[in-house]
């Protein structure tokens, strides 16, 4: 007898949401987290609607949005020039709205709500080291915070432990992709803009500014640089917004700052040796528009989803996990497209560019094309994007 039905491999957002929709299944699980304690730093911030339809499933919707900041319009800039105006209400959701939420107080919410499960049993310090499969089990080893040795078994597994997986490693799955050579910095700072709840894109000769409301008075910007700068250690950000967005920010003050290289990765495989793999430790992308986390929640239901069915009738293996990995290569795959694209065409600098760039989305703003182009914000129009807008084909390609 295996010690649970589902072994999750890392306490992330993606994790805690795979433990807590396999409880929701019926599923025995156990959750294991390397970090002895949780992060508390802001990190990611955007929540789209299809996420928030997969937090409803948990009934836990709700609560992310009364402590998040519901973003429902957002304005893109050119040079000092309003190039148009951006309303979600377009949405083809419950959710007109993307939600900014950091993902410590994300963390902290998903974290309350495992901790109310008696279904899942949550280890904290626990690093793994090997995992397999054999004879139908799956056996996970490693080491505690305290220096002892640790072994589970479980039917199914599901890694969540990151760009730096364990898992993937250890089971001898390749990793392809690169590095982009462009770099960011981004800061977390008291909101003096004077913009409220509304989300800000600035599209200038000496590069982007995005920003973004966050709850508790705060506001996020992010910026591309002109190499990789370190943080906290130089004023670009407190000289260059105010260069290209006309934002004082040096009389706020700030709460936090992370500078960042960009990736595109993808794993050869998202399951081998029953274990499934979710978020980081499937793909990276650019974070420009919050595609990777969000693409984590719809692997970690796709996941749960299929380890359902295949502890009900195991004859459905092999079927189960082929679909999982077509579909969410799919989706990571269209996502990290976008993300590319949101990088490269908004992010860069230089004068002509920057003419070309604002006169292209005054024309995507101010034609039938802002239909096209609104949706991919709110990852709307991402295939398979949650199980709940896919269920028609998931049955006709499964007959599940």
């Amino acid at each position: 007898m295996a010690d649970a039905d589902v072994l999750v491999i890392g306490a992330g957002p993606v994790g805690m949401i795979s433990a807590l929709l396999a409880q929701k299944a019926g599923l025995s699980v156990i959750l294991l987290e390397r970090n002895s304690k949780r992060q508390e730093n802001s990190r990611a911030i955007g929540i789209t609607p299809p996420s928030l339809e997969i937090l409803r499933v948990l009934s836990l919707d709700r609560e992310f949005i009364k402590l998040g900041v519901p973003v429902k319009h957002s304005e893109i800039w050119g040079e000092k020039v309003l190039l148009g105006r951006v309303d979600f209400s377009c949405f083809k959701s419950e959710y007109r709205f993307i939600l900014a939420l950091p993902q410590n107080i994300t963390e902290s919410i998903l974290e309350k709500a495992v901790g109310a499960s008696v279904k899942i049993n949550f280890f904290r310090g626990y690093e793994l080291t090997e995992i397999g499969e054999n004879s139908g089990i799956v056996t996970a080893e490693g080491i505690s915070s305290s220096g002892e040795s640790f072994q589970f078994t479980s039917r199914f597994a599901i890694a969540c432990d990151g760009i730096n997986s364990v898992s993937r490693e250890y089971l001898g799955i390749p990793f392809i992709g690169a590095q982009y050579r462009e770099t960011f910095l981004m800061g977390d700072f008291e909101d003096n803009s004077g913009w409220k709840d509304e989300a800000r894109i600035y599209l200038t000769s000496r590069g982007s500014v995005e920003s973004f409301p966050m709850p508790g008075g705060k506001r996020r910007y992010v910026l591309r640089t002109p190499h990789f700068i370190k943080e906290n250690t130089s004023d670009f950000l407190e000289n260059e917004i105010p260069a290209r967005c006309s934002v004082e920010i040096r009389k706020a003050f700030k709460f936090w700052e992370s500078a960042f290289r960009v990736q595109r990765y993808v794993a050869e495989r998202f399951y081998k040796k029953r274990v499934f793999f979710c978020g980081d430790s499937a793909h990276v992308m650019s974070p420009i528009g919050g595609q990777n986390m969000n693409s984590g929640f719809a692997d970690a239901e796709l996941a749960v989803w299929a380890v359902m069915h295949m502890v009900e009738d195991e004859n459905n293996i092999e079927k189960l996990a082929s679909f999982y990995t077509r579909l969410r290569k799919i989706s990571a795959n269209s996502a990290a497209r976008r993300a590319e694209f949101l990088m490269k065409g908004g992010t860069a600098g230089g004068r002509i560019f920057s003419v070309f760039r604002g006169t292209c989305g005054f024309i995507i703003l101010h034609s039938f094309l802002r239909n096209i182009f609104i949706p991919m914000a709110g990852m709307l129009n991402i295939p398979f994007r949650n199980i709940n807008a896919s269920r028609e084909k998931i049955f006709r390609l499964t007959g599940l």
